[in-house]
């Protein structure tokens, strides 16, 4: 609609929704379930130069998972330590972009959280283009946790045939917060019950 309005169109457009994701394939490592409850967030819009759409929609959408989470605290869930790593697939050329409008400006606002890059990741490379992200936090028992993750995606771009279209995708484990985080059941420990 927006661009049938205007085809110069820069306004963004944002879209989130609860929903179940179910695995096709099956996994059974600790903590992997067939199907589970997640929060889906996309931000489109168009290329505006220095990579400023993705720097702003990744903070924005990080910010969201980083309310939710912070937010969680006062229904009883147990977060702590949350990190946030962020990922530049672009061999370093946007590095200083992403740590001044997005890091830097993130640990502002969120100061109890910790912000890094994360040079190492494997996962993603070659879904994700540009960059990624993953949030992670650590169980009263001091376990480790991947909840949320997201990156840019060529799928607007490649559905509209434009190269300037861009999207940022990113969900949050919304069933693992509150199982993993949540008060244990009688006789669970934390953060050791299965999702």
């Amino acid at each position: 609609e927006l661009l049938r309005a205007d085809p110069r169109s820069r306004r963004r457009v944002r879209l989130a929704a609860v929903e179940r994701g179910v695995r096709a394939q099956a996994f059974a490592g600790p903590g992997m379930s067939a199907h589970f409850a997640l929060l889906g967030l996309c931000t489109a819009g168009r290329d505006e130069g220095s990579f400023a759409f993705e720097t702003a929609a990744l903070a924005e959408q990080i910010a969201a998972h980083l309310d939710i989470l912070y937010g969680s605290r006062g229904l009883g869930l147990r977060v702590a330590e949350v990190r946030v790593l962020v990922t530049d697939l672009t061999g370093g050329r946007h590095r200083r972009a992403l740590r001044e409008h997005v890091l830097d400006r993130l640990a502002q606002a969120y100061p109890a959280a910790e912000f890094a890059f994360d040079d190492e990741r494997v996962a993603g490379r070659g879904y994700y283009r540009d960059v990624c992200f993953e949030i992670r936090a650590a169980t009263s028992g001091g376990e480790d946790v991947s909840l949320g993750d997201g990156g840019c995606v060529s799928w607007t771009a490649d559905l509209l045939s434009n190269a300037k279209e861009r999207l940022l995708i990113s969900g949050l484990g919304l069933e693992s917060l509150c199982v993993i985080f949540g008060p244990p059941a009688s006789g669970d420990e934390a953060g050791t019950r299965p999702v």
